[in-house]
Parts: structure tokens; C-alpha cells; sequence
């Protein structure tokens, strides 16, 4: 650059005239101008021999009259102040920026860099060479007609010179400032006709040769004589932007060097705690700024670098390879010292409070937009995430969306739309602030989630986690995983590559895990009144009746249970006595899902998701995605296993540790702008039975060790109701077998840790009031509705199309016993026996066939039992059952019979001469013949005899009654539907809610009516189905008392003793159980009263809610590339609809959004909304349809008969009866009533008929006369206490249940 600009100096420091220039006339002006640089300057030999300027610089200078002071310091390392004040001058007339300079001017900030630190000799030359040649250009001749004019423009100043005598004058610095002042103020620069080939310069034609190229034929001369008049191009490695970023890049790096000695020098070691954290904030705000400074840097050089390409010198490519370079290194200082601070962070605990910036939720500039584009982002943001448009449909949509906004803007008073229409400045400025994408509504909106990038192992699955180097997304990955695995031999480093390296060099993991930052999800919903004052209000209303002493009996939430009264905060005080803080009590769950869906032969696939829900909030609205803290999808495609789970668990379980001590500080909230103290913790952990001994690092549910809460030890111990001696596991000792496991060194001793106490480590031990026996709750939804009920129905009472067959199948025989048989599937099967699709039907063959009796009528004989098991099944069927059953393909001891028939059965076959002589003990077996004897074997040690097998109950009168009760039983809209086809395959497998639908309504009255009514004997011995009736409806009481809204002292007692009689009498009253497997759920189910007591009802800590996330989640758009990629894009579309959704709530939305909002809300309903608000409009007319109360609606008897029936009390009246709603009056609110029920009770029973349910009080069911009272009450809807089902059974009689929750 130096030299061009010297070049250019002296080109337009002399005035050609119109002739062409030549060689030698230029060196003649170059003598000129020497000589009468000596002659005005008496210094200037002492300058020139001091001076570093070059000698065409210095002859050029005599043409300007400049101030002595600028050239009287011969080492021009630095200017005098009195020289520096006149260049300020100059440089303050200059208000441009370097990329829109023109031709020799230069950028003010490069001086004023130059004043504030000390720069090079060099590149103050170079600054002032650019001031002098700025300076030339606006010599004017010194001709008496023009002496004094100054050239407004660049334009003008060519025009001049055409005509211009070849005599100069000097100029004072004063003109040299007015002169900049002008050409800087021209408008639209004309291009020196240097630059236009051919062009007229003034009235005569230049002739300008062409630029002599890098590289010349071999042996062509070089030009040696420069063209002055044509200024080259500015050198892109030389330009004044390149001079400022070299300076910006020297500053970066001499800072960057203090940030390194400060950080790693031996000054730090000996700081505290408070300073160094002060230190290590400072360098973070150096490295944020700096890496986003010097990203955009390389982008911007790496822009200007590809349109160069084709016209730079290999000199200047040469310099911006330099200039390249020096930015590269930067950036990996930059890099390298943001990871070295992230691994301090690592082994840093903090101290004090972690404080988080919420303002910029506070200070979106998406409510500045005007309202026509917030709606066109929000509909654009929409379609992609709730409709599941793809992208360049979205874009294709906003582009539509903007046109017809021109069109509608064009249309002013009476014109016509046009696209050509001029719009006003402010419609231009609504039109320029319109998103042109999807990318650009998403980024105008503020709705990305911000993440920990972490890389999982593709070996051990351990999570590293990478450095966040700025705001744009730039993460820094480790190269290997830094794991420590626990070998045969000891511990080592595990060393697998983490990244992909594509082909632009990037590096990307390999397996990708995003954690859901949780200080964002507190600044966003922080900034909601809703959130915050639920929050705040559940802990205070607790902490005041722990005071007053007037805790409430009716527990409906956590905050009023036992849990409040005993759980200590952070400070030692009770939780709840939150003074000026804000205290959060979370749920935690974990489950895993097939992210293709369910799938014939099971799910092949396998992605996890961990979720929390905020307790204090109302369960209406708990579990709202806005509201909910999606903390990060696990990586598929496979489960990991039991020690791996908890690596990507931790980073979770680590925001958590950090926000209870030392806790968060936010910097404003929707009550406050002041600073925040925040306190959070994980109260609970809900999973299911499987998952929660996972996370825990508890053995599985099969082991010895059945239970998590007490010592109880053995499988024998599942049936043990003596609650006396189930003692509490010690958590103090938990927690040491835990660390023992961590720190094991080899895997043989964690094996023996593991085997001999149950424990394996995990991340909850990092948090210091973390206690598996009161926070790891037994699920009721799994452990009751899923297991216990699933398994009475199916197993105990056989009530479904296959098990039926326990009496008689098509040939007329018995079955001895019910084995809990397991339907074939791929992963279940021993390994390399997989089924075809026809064999599959062969297994329940076998499986019916060894529960046929072999003693008494309609048996079979050991011969009879041979043919059926080696005739019809395939050998990998027959490899399945064994393998399902567990037992071993080698035996050592056999029954005598049974090795008999298999010698007399082998021999038959055999073609051999020698056939054996006996059983093959010892072998594995290989031959049909074998396995059939291992299953023949098993099963003379079942029962023999059908008798064993009392009392029968799933028949298929049974099953047609049953389905009879759902078909006809008159429910609300409310009550989910069942499969009218209960107990046949083809109604697939039933959902928990199923369940309890059919445990609390269908069955219970199904049931009844055809067992325990007088009325209608059975034809079985009636004693003998009233004590399998009894001993079910113990089962259904218990489902019905747990899955209240409201939880007391009495409810609970009562549920264990349900559950209490049920276990006790279950082999008495169904001998054939004793031949089934213990199952856990049996004993966990009795642990489900300490929760009910410490945590109120399980509507607070159930599975329910976060199920239904499952369905979500397979819902979302995903390039199904499983493995890292399909998981972050579920995390990041997950994190847009939350953050789109909070920001719908906040109180200042614009009108227009919610209207928007109302618009959405009716199209999507969310399968977990609240119910909508009373909604009782006036209507026209004397009656309605329909009324709603407390959300729910009721209708007349001709509207809907399932929403007609009701429980309410009449007036005057404290006892409540059941009626049925005959039509709804809508009154006038002048006469205090808006609304009139008009009711027709139920008649009451006449004697001697009697009501079979009242046997079971808490089945809340009555039996009426199925006639209506021909009187009617009159009442208002506060006097409804809950919808009803009716059913009709024999003699007149109708059941009317209470659906009520209360």
C-alpha cells in the first residue's frame, strides 16, 4: 500500500495539460518538484537524512507548505502534541468509514489508535502518506483566475486538470482541511478516468496503457517506467481496513496476553477465592467479546478474499495470507485459553450466588415491531412447529403473507392494487421490517433455546461436555473422550474420537447431546406473574399453617402435605420459610420411547427424555410445555445401560446441585427489577419401577433386593404385609455404598460392591439432601393401574378371550393351572432362534399345552402330551419356551418317566442300528426330542389336577357380561372410552387410564350385578364367587381411593388395608397364583401410603402427564437420522414451542397476537390444557343446551343422557341423591340466579329388593329404582356435586356411580 500510494502522490501532485504524458516528461516533473522541495524547505535535507519516508514521498512534500512541526521530529515514531492537534484536524473533517472512503483518504480511527498506544515507524509513514496524497489532490493550479478555489468534488478536480498550466502553489493545512471537508462531501465520486479506459478526460483522450501483468512470457522485458497517471488498485492486503484490523489484532493480542499471564501465572494460585472468580469473570467478558469480534472477521476477510480472487497480485495474496493468518492464530489463542478457563470452572465449586442476566427477556425487540409483522412471525413460526410445514413451505407462505400486504397497503382510497406502488416511509418501514423466511422469523422472534453442547461417547456413552466460545453457537468439542473406565485391571482413560471432521474442515460430534440451559428456562418463566406467584404463594400459604397450627386434613397439593413440615432449605430453615427468596420444589422423570412409534414385534429403537415439573404449580397447568423444564432427549438408537444412564443424567443433576447452593441470583423477574435470590431443588423422582432403579443405582427389579425403601430382602419377602418389620434403608449408609462404587478400581470389585449391597453410584448423591427412601416415589399409575390391576384381571381372574381356555378349549379338555406366559418377540427369544411370521402362532401352542390337566377328567396322559409338543411346533419355537421359562438345555437329573418316554419316542424314530440306550445327561440340547423332555419334566412339577385351578371365573358368559356393561352404560363425554371388545386380542393392550377407567367404573359393576346379587344366583357355588367378588373389590376400592384429587389421613389408611387384605388372601382364594412369579409391584404397592402421606395425592407425583409427553415427542418433524442429529432437532423444536408459548402469556402481548392466540387455541387444543373457563354466555330463549360448572358440562336428558345424570343435593336437603337433568332455564342475571337445573330424582328402591353395592362403601355407587320421580327440584348449578353413570341391571334396578375425584 505504501507504495501505491506514493505512486499516486506523485501522479496527481503534477498537472499533465492535455497532452500524453511520457516517460520522460515525468521524470521531468519529478526533478521540478525535488528541486523546489529544497528550495522552500531549508530543513528538508536534515529531515530527508534522518527521515524512514521514501525519497518520492519526500520530494512530493515540497509542493505543500506544511506547519514545520509536523517534519522537525527526524525519528517520526511519533508526532509532537502541537503536530498531532493539527492532524486531528484533518482527521476530524473526515466522518466516513474506511469501506465507503475515496481515493487517498483515510480512517480517523486508525490516527487516533496511533495517539492512544505507540506505534510503528511504518505505519505512522503510511498514515501520513495518505494525509499528504489526500491533501494533493486538492492543489488547484496557481493561475490568477481560479488561485483560491478549492474543488467541491473529484469530478471537478478532473476537469480542471485537463485545462490546467503546469504551475503550482502551496497549500496551508487550513485549505487541506476545507479541501477534504469537500470531496468527502461529494455525494456520487466520479471514478478516476484512470479506471475508465477510453474515457474522455476533460476534451482530449487519454491514452492509459494497460496494467503489466504479475507474470510475463519468458523472456519479455518488464516495463521499468511507471504510468503516474493511472493510480493502481488498492492492494487488498494494504488497505487503510486492513491497517485498522492490524492494529485492532495487535490491541486483541496484547490483552489476550495479559488475560494469559493473569490466569496461569503464579499470581492466581495465591488469590482467594472471591478474587479469582472476579479475575475469571473478566477474562469471560474478554473471550466473549473478542471470539464474536474475531469471528466475524474471518468471515468478513474469508467474503472479501473469494470476490478478489480473480485480480489479486501474488504479492498482495501474499500480504492477505499474512494478514489471514495472524487472524487464525488469534482465534485459536482465543479458543485455547476459553477451554483452559472451562476445565478451572470444572474442578471450581462456586461460592457465591451464580447470576443470571434475564434482561434480555425483558428487552425482545419483537414487541417494537408493528403488529402486522408480529402476526406474520408468529403464523410463520407456527405453521413450522405446531403444523409441521417444512421450511421452504414456510418460506413460501411468508413471501405470499408480504405480498399481499404490499398489494393491501396499494390500496389507498379508490386505487387498485400494484405492485408498483410507492409506499409511504412508514409502510416502508413496516414492509423492510418483515421477516423474508423462516430463518429470519425465527431470528426476529427470539425463540431458539439456548443448550450445553456436550459429546457423548460413542464407546462408553459418557457426556463431554464442550466450551460455549460465543454467542453465535461456536462450541469448542474435545478431540477424545476424557472418561475414566473402570478396567479388569484398574482405570483408564477411555481416548475414543468424539468428532467427524467434514469436508469444510469442521469438526461436528459424532454423537450429540443438548442439556436445556435451565438458567433460561428461570429467567423466561420467572417473567411470567403466573408462574411466579403460584410459586411463591404454595410455599408461603405452607409455611403459615405450619405456624398457625391449622395445617389443612384435605391434602390436595405437595406444599400441604407432611413434606413441608420436616424439609429443610439450604440455610438449615424450613424449606418453605422462603423470606425474600424464591424457593422451587421440582419433580424429576425419566422414561424412554420408541421414537418411530410402536412397532408389531416391539420397539427396535430406543431415545430417552428427562422432564421436570414445577410442584408449587397447579396440575391444570403443571405440565404445559412452557412450563415444564424438557432438560434433554437421550441419544438412541439403543438404551444405555445401567452405568452408562447416569452420564446423561449428571449434567442435569448438576444445574440442580449448583442452584441449591449456593444458589442463583437473577437480575429481575415479573415482580421485581431488582436482583433475585432463587433457590431450586429435585424433590421427587417419577418413574417407573424399571427406570427409577436405573437413575437411582438400585438393582433391577428382578434381584433380591425387591424394594428400594425398606431392608426387605428375597423374593420369598414380596408377600409380607407386616409393616412392623419393613425398616427403613439407612440413606447415611446408601450414600457411602455409592461413593464406595464410584471409587472402586477394577470391575471385580465393583461387581462384589454391586452384588452384595444393591447400589451402584449415581449423579443424585451430588445432591446433598437427595434420600432414594422419601424421594423416589413408587409410581401408582405403573405399579397399581399397570401391573397389580393389569395382572388380577389377565392372571388372577383370567378374564380375557385366551385365558378363558382354563376351563375348556375345543377339544373339551381341562387346564390344571395359568402360567403368566410371555408373547413371542425377537428380543425376548434365545439368540439366533428368531421365528418366521408362520411360526409364531407354534409358541402359544406349546404354552396352551403344558397348562392341560394330567389327572382327572378331560386330561391328558404324559404320551398324549409328547405328540402335542413335537408334532406342532418347530424347533426354535419349542428353543423359545425353554429359554422363556429359564430353564437350563442341560440336564443333570430327570424324572424317571419322562426319560423313558423319551427313549421309547427316540428309538421309534430312529433308522439307526444302534438306537440310544439313555437319556443324554450333561448335553445341551439340540433335538425336538430333548427339549421336549426338559418341558415335560417342568411340568410334572405344576399342578396335576384341574381341581386346582378354583374357582373358575373368566368365562366367556362372563367376558359377554362384562362387555354388555360398557356397551350400555350411560357415561359423560368426559369419561374416556374402552374397547367394547374387552378381553379379545383384537382390542389391543390397554393404557393405564384404561385401567382405571375399567377398575373404577365397568368392572366393579359388571362384576357385582353378576356375582354378589341375590337377585340373580350364579350357577357356580354362590359363596365361592362372593369371596372372589370380595377379594377384587378389595383391589378396586384401593384403585379408587389412590386415584383421588384429595388425599386425608382415613383414605389412606384405608387404601393399605385394602391393599393389606388382597396380598393376604390371594392365594387362598386363587390357589393357582402360588405357581406364579413374585412380583414386585405386590410389595411396592404397600410403600404407596408413606408417599400418599408425605406428598398428598399422586395427581401431584404420578407418570400421567409426562406419558403423554411420549406422544409429543413422536409427533415432531424429525430426518429420523437417530444417534445425536433426530435428538438435538426434537430438543431445539421442543425449546421454540415453550419459548413461543411463554411469551404468548405475558401481559403485555399485543392485542392483535391474542386474538392470534384465541385463533390457534381453537384450531390446536393441547392434550394436557386446563379446562376452559366458565363459559355461560346469555343466550336467546327461555332454555340451553347445555351449562358448564367448574369446567365440566351438563346437559338435559333429549341433549346428551351421559351428561344428564348427576349427584347433587336438593335444597333444603344435606344428603345427596342421583337425578337426572330434564332441561336447563336460562334466567335473566337481573333475578340473581343466571341459571336454573330442573331435576328429576331417581325413585328409591322397594323392598324386598336390595342393593348389592353397598357392601363396598368406597365404590361410591347406589342402586335406585331405574322410575324417575314425577316432581322436580329446581336448583342451581352450585348445588351439583358430580356427574354420574348409569347403569340398568335386572328387576328395575339402576346403579348410578359417583364420579366424583374430590
Amino acid at each position: 500500500m505504501f507504495s501505491s500510494l506514493t505512486r499516486g502522490f506523485r501522479g496527481f501532485s503534477v498537472s499533465p495539460g492535455p497532452d500524453v504524458v511520457s516517460g520522460d516528461s515525468t521524470q521531468e516533473i519529478s526533478r521540478n518538484v525535488s528541486t523546489r522541495s529544497a528550495t522552500a524547505f531549508p530543513q528538508l535535507k536534515s529531515f530527508q537524512a534522518n527521515s524512514s519516508l521514501p525519497s518520492e514521498l519526500l520530494d512530493g512534500m515540497g509542493s505543500l507548505k506544511l506547519q514545520e512541526e509536523l517534519l522537525s521530529h527526524s525519528s517520526h515514531s511519533s508526532l509532537p502534541a502541537e503536530g498531532m492537534g493539527t492532524l486531528n484536524m484533518a482527521m476530524g473533517a473526515l466522518n466516513i468509514e474506511d469501506d465507503n472512503a475515496m481515493p487517498g483518504s483515510f480512517s480517523p480511527r486508525i490516527m487516533n489508535s496511533a495517539n492512544d498506544q505507540t506505534s510503528s515507524s511504518s505505519r505512522f509513514d503510511d498514515d501520513l502518506v495518505t494525509l499528504l496524497t489526500a491533501a494533493t489532490i486538492t492543489a488547484t493550479p496557481a493561475d490568477g483566475s481560479s488561485h483560491n478555489k478549492l474543488f467541491s468534488s473529484s469530478c471537478e478536480a478532473y476537469q480542471q486538470a485537463s485545462t490546467s498550466s503546469r504551475t503550482y502553489r502551496p497549500l496551508e493545512m487550513s485549505d487541506v482541511v476545507e479541501g477534504l471537508q469537500a470531496a468527502v462531501a461529494a455525494r456520487s465520486p466520479v471514478s478516476s478516468p484512470s479506471r475508465r479506459p477510453g474515457r474522455q478526460f476533460g476534451s482530449t483522450a487519454v491514452y492509459l496503457p494497460r496494467r503489466p501483468s504479475n507474470q510475463s512470457p519468458a523472456g519479455s522485458p518488464q516495463p521499468t517506467t511507471p504510468n503516474f497517471l493511472t493510480p493502481p488498485a488498492s492492494d487488498p492486503a494494504t488497505t487503510l481496513r486492513d491497517q485498522k484490523e492490524h492494529l485492532a489484532l495487535e490491541n486483541m493480542s496484547g490483552r489476550l496476553a495479559e488475560h494469559e499471564d493473569m490466569m496461569f501465572g503464579d499470581a492466581f494460585s495465591s488469590l482467594d477465592a472471591e478474587q479469582q472468580d472476579l479475575k475469571l469473570e473478566l477474562a469471560r467478558t474478554f473471550l466473549k467479546s473478542s471470539l464474536g469480534e474475531i469471528t466475524q472477521l474471518l468471515s468478513n476477510a474469508h467474503r472479501r478474499q473469494k470476490s478478489a480472487a480473480r485480480r489479486s497480485s501474488s504479492d498482495s495474496a501474499s500480504k492477505v495470507e499474512q494478514l489471514n493468518n495472524q487472524r487464525k492464530a488469534l482465534h485459536e489463542r482465543l479458543r485455547s485459553l476459553s477451554v483452559k478457563i472451562a476445565a478451572l470452572d470444572a474442578f471450581r465449586v462456586p461460592k457465591a450466588p451464580v447470576r443470571i442476566n434475564a434482561d434480555y427477556v425483558y428487552n425482545s425487540d419483537f414487541p417494537k415491531l408493528d403488529q402486522i409483522n408480529q402476526v406474520l412471525i408468529l403464523l410463520a413460526v407456527i405453521c413450522n412447529m405446531v403444523i409441521g410445514l417444512s421450511i421452504t413451505q414456510c418460506n413460501f407462505l411468508v413471501g405470499v403473507v408480504v405480498l399481499l400486504v404490499k398489494l393491501g397497503m396499494s390500496t389507498g382510497g379508490t386505487h387498485d392494487s400494484s405492485i408498483s406502488y410507492s409506499p409511504t416511509p412508514s409502510q416502508n418501514t413496516i414492509i423492510s421490517d418483515m421477516p423474508t423466511s423462516l430463518a429470519d422469523a425465527l431470528k426476529k422472534f427470539g425463540v431458539e433455546g439456548s443448550f450445553d453442547m456436550y459429546a457423548a461417547c460413542p464407546t462408553c456413552n459418557f457426556t463431554n461436555k464442550a466450551t460455549m466460545l460465543d454467542n453465535n453457537g461456536q462450541s469448542h468439542y474435545p478431540e477424545t473422550c476424557a472418561n475414566l473406565v473402570v478396567g479388569e485391571s484398574g482405570k483408564s482413560i477411555c481416548g475414543t474420537g468424539l468428532l467427524n471432521r467434514r469436508s469444510n474442515g469442521t469438526a461436528h460430534p459424532i454423537k450429540p447431546y443438548l442439556v436445556s440451559s435451565f438458567h433460561d428456562y428461570l429467567a423466561r418463566c420467572l417473567a411470567d406473574p403466573a408462574y411466579l406467584g403460584l410459586s411463591n404463594k404454595a410455599a408461603d400459604d405452607a409455611y403459615e399453617a405450619i405456624n398457625s397450627g391449622t395445617a389443612c386434613n384435605d391434602v390436595q397439593n405437595v406444599f400441604e402435605a407432611n413434606f413441608t413440615s420436616d424439609f429443610k432449605g439450604p440455610d438449615g430453615s424450613l424449606f418453605v420459610n422462603r423470606g425474600a427468596k424464591i424457593r422451587l420444589a421440582f419433580s424429576i422423570h425419566t422414561d424412554f420411547l420408541n421414537p418411530n412409534g410402536i412397532t408389531h414385534r416391539g420397539p427396535t429403537q430406543s431415545i430417552g427424555v428427562i422432564s421436570c415439573a414445577n410442584l408449587a404449580l397447579d396440575p391444570s397447568i403443571r405440565y404445559l410445555p412452557e412450563y415444564m423444564y424438557i432438560a434433554g432427549i437421550i441419544p438412541g438408537p439403543k438404551e444405555p445401560n445401567v452405568d452408562e444412564m447416569d452420564h446423561f443424567v449428571r449434567p442435569v443433576i448438576e444445574k440442580f446441585a449448583t442452584a441449591w447452593k449456593p444458589g442463583l441470583k437473577v437480575s429481575r423477574t415479573a415482580e421485581s427489577e431488582l436482583e433475585t435470590a432463587v433457590e431450586t431443588g429435585i424433590f421427587l423422582s417419577t418413574n417407573d419401577l424399571p427406570a427409577a432403579r436405573k437413575v437411582a443405582g438400585f438393582q433391577g427389579i428382578n434381584s433380591e433386593f425387591i424394594c428400594t425403601v425398606c431392608r426387605l430382602r428375597g423374593r420369598e419377602q414380596v408377600m409380607n404385609t407386616n409393616h412392623s418389620h419393613w425398616p427403613t434403608r439407612d440413606v447415611n449408609e446408601l450414600r457411602r455404598l455409592a461413593e464406595q462404587y464410584r471409587d472402586a478400581q477394577t470391575v471385580a470389585q465393583r461387581k462384589s460392591l454391586f452384588k452384595q449391597h444393591g447400589v451402584r453410584w449415581s449423579s443424585f448423591w451430588m445432591l446433598e439432601y437427595w434420600d432414594p427412601t422419601k424421594m423416589l416415589v413408587i409410581d401408582a399409575m405403573h405399579c397399581i393401574l399397570e401391573g397389580i390391576v393389569h395382572y388380577h384381571c389377565r392372571h388372577v381372574l383370567r378374564l380375557d378371550t385366551s385365558a378363558s381356555k382354563t376351563k375348556t378349549d375345543s377339544e373339551n379338555f381341562k387346564y390344571a393351572y395359568d402360567w403368566p406366559w410371555v408373547d413371542y418377540s425377537d428380543d425376548l427369544g434365545p439368540p439366533g432362534r428368531t421365528l418366521e411370521e408362520k411360526d409364531v402362532p407354534c409358541v402359544a401352542k406349546v404354552q396352551q399345552a403344558l397348562c392341560i390337566s394330567l389327572q382327572g377328567d378331560k386330561s391328558l396322559t404324559l404320551e398324549g402330551l409328547w405328540t402335542r409338543l413335537y408334532n406342532k411346533p418347530n424347533l426354535n419355537s419349542l428353543h423359545f419356551v425353554v429359554h422363556n421359562l429359564g430353564l437350563s438345555l442341560a440336564l443333570n437329573d430327570i424324572r424317571e418317566e419322562v426319560a423313558d418316554l423319551y427313549l421309547k419316542r427316540v428309538t421309534q424314530k430312529s433308522k439307526s442300528k444302534n438306537p440310544e440306550t439313555r437319556f443324554p445327561f450333561h448335553k445341551e440340547a439340540n433335538t425336538k426330542s430333548h427339549l421336549v423332555a426338559i418341558l415335560i419334566n417342568w411340568r410334572l412339577k405344576q399342578p396335576m389336577h384341574a381341581s386346582h385351578n378354583l374357582p373358575v371365573t373368566g368365562t366367556h358368559d362372563t367376558l359377554a357380561h362384562i362387555r354388555h356393561v360398557i356397551a350400555t352404560t350411560q357415561t359423560p363425554s368426559w369419561v374416556n372410552s374402552v374397547p367394547k371388545n374387552y378381553g379379545d386380542a383384537d382390542a389391543g393392550t390397554l393404557k393405564a387410564d384404561e385401567w382405571r377407567t375399567l377398575s373404577t367404573i365397568y368392572l366393579p359393576i359388571a362384576l357385582v350385578t353378576l356375582w354378589g346379587d341375590e337377585h340373580s344366583p350364579p350357577s357356580q357355588d354362590p359363596a365361592v364367587l362372593q369371596s372372589v367378588l370380595d377379594h377384587t373389590m378389595w383391589l378396586f376400592q384401593a384403585v379408587m381411593i389412590v386415584c383421588r384429587n384429595t388425599m386425608t389421613t382415613d383414605r389412606a389408611d384405608a387404601f393399605r388395608e385394602f391393599v393389606d387384605k388382597w396380598v393376604n388372601n390371594l392365594r387362598k382364594v386363587h390357589p393357582h397364583t402360588r405357581e406364579h412369579a413374585a412380583r414386585p409391584n405386590i410389595h411396592a404397592a404397600g410403600h404407596i401410603y408413606d408417599f400418599l402421606i408425605r406428598y398428598g395425592p399422586i395427581l401431584n407425583w404420578w407418570c400421567f402427564p409426562f406419558e403423554r409427553l411420549v406422544g409429543t415427542l413422536q409427533k415432531i418433524n424429525t430426518s429420523d437420522h437417530i444417534g445425536g442429529v433426530m435428538e438435538s432437532t426434537i430438543m431445539k423444536t421442543l425449546a421454540r414451542t415453550a419459548n413461543i408459548r411463554r411469551w404468548l402469556r405475558r401481559p403485555e402481548c399485543p392485542e392483535a397476537v391474542k386474538q392470534l392466540k384465541v385463533l390457534f387455541d381453537k384450531c390446536f387444543v393441547p392434550a394436557n390444557a386446563p379446562p376452559p373457563q366458565e363459559e355461560n354466555h346469555e343466550m336467546k330463549g327461555n332454555f340451553r343446551a347445555y351449562a358448564k360448572h367448574k369446567g365440566i358440562n351438563f346437559s338435559g336428558v333429549h341433549t346428551h343422557s351421559g351428561n344428564s345424570h348427576i349427584i347433587y343435593r336438593p335444597v333444603g336437603s344435606p344428603s345427596a341423591i342421583a337425578g337426572q337433568i330434564e332441561v336447563i332455564e336460562d334466567m335473566s342475571a337481573e333475578r340473581g340466579t343466571p341459571i336454573l337445573v330442573h331435576v328429576r330424582p331417581f325413585l328409591p328402591l322397594v323392598k324386598p329388593l336390595s342393593d348389592p353395592f353397598l357392601r363396598y362403601p368406597h365404590f361410591q355407587a347406589t342402586t335406585y329404582s331405574s322410575q324417575l320421580s314425577d316432581e322436580k327440584d329446581i336448583i342451581g348449578l352450585d348445588r351439583i356435586i358430580s356427574h354420574a353413570a348409569r347403569f340398568d341391571y335386572s328387576y328395575g334396578r339402576s346403579v348410578l356411580v359417583d364420579l366424583s375425584r374430590d
